[in-house]
């Protein structure tokens, strides 16, 4: 009788025992797999500044207009680039972007556009918010990895465009080859690679997608930093303990707008985006 109250108590503990893993392994898979909820940084950050593609006349801006507008590092604003009027009074002008050839000699695979917006009240902020929206087309292929536009910092210009530069940074928002949704971080630390979802998120096309994304500076010596992605309003990409910065004069700059794909030219497809929005804190 002993015995078999025994093993009685053992097979409940048994049990009992497993459950507990169970509930600790499935505890590990769901914080693997889900991603805490954190508002999108548009609501949590002060009144930003924007970037429109309509002039002070109201009209859509041209693409020499555009090209005012940008910096040092530009290409294709005047063969790629072309503003789309708002289709109602209360919607605001959108730039679509052709994906094809710069026809740049020196660079025989750069296509679309590229271009950054400085924003000098970002030198003191130690986080930023970009917000936009990216139109896809229901037809577009993702043979080849993309860009299209995301948050940078640095003193030298020509260090966003580097794989691993020495003290940049530059996080462009973008497509992976199956179609798949990430950003492509470049940061002293780790270098260029492509930052997914922990769960497989694809790009919608035929319709509008908004994209919301968030930097928090580390702090120089420490991995501190924190990267967020939202898509439609959902959380989709939460980093935390990054490196974006080795020095104390690496700041937040602004918005770097590459809309192209990524190493070479594939088929030829024209995007839309909204005009940029950034906070900071």
């Amino acid at each position: 009788m002993s015995s078999s109250k025994s093993s009685m108590n053992s097979l409940i503990f048994n049990v009992a025992g497993g459950a507990v893993l169970l509930t600790v392994a499935g505890y590990m898979i769901m914080s693997y797999v889900t991603t805490p909820l954190v508002e999108p940084c548009s609501t949590r950050f002060p009144a930003g500044q924007k970037f429109t593609f309509t002039g002070a006349n109201g009209k859509p801006l041209s693409a020499v207009e555009l090209q005012g507008r940008a910096n040092t590092r530009e290409w294709g604003l005047l063969r790629n680039a072309k503003v789309v009027p708002g289709t109602s009074g209360a919607a605001e002008s959108t730039l679509e972007v052709a994906l094809a050839s710069t026809e740049n000699e020196d660079q025989v695979n750069q296509n679309g556009v590229g271009f950054t917006w400085h924003l000098p009240e970002l030198e003191k902020a130690s986080a930023a918010c970009l917000s936009y929206s990216a139109y896809l087309p229901k037809s577009f292929k993702f043979k080849e990895s993309g860009y299209l536009p995301g948050l940078f910092g640095a003193r030298d210009i020509a260090q966003i465009d580097l794989l691993k530069p020495d003290e940049g940074f530059a996080v462009r928002m973008g497509w992976a080859e199956s179609g798949d949704l990430g950003v492509d971080v470049r940061v002293p630390s780790a270098g260029g690679h492509f930052e997914g979802p922990n769960r497989k998120t694809l790009w919608q096309t035929g319709r509008w997608t908004k994209i919301e994304q968030e930097l928090r500076l580390n702090t120089p010596g420490k991995a501190d930093g924190v990267m967020r992605v939202w898509i439609d309003g959902g959380l989709t990409i939460n980093r935390q303990g990054l490196s974006f910065r080795v020095i104390p004069e690496s700041r937040l700059t602004g918005v770097v707008a590459d809309i192209g794909y990524a190493r070479t030219l594939s088929d030829l497809a024209a995007l839309r985006v909204s005009p940029f929005l950034v906070q900071a804190q």
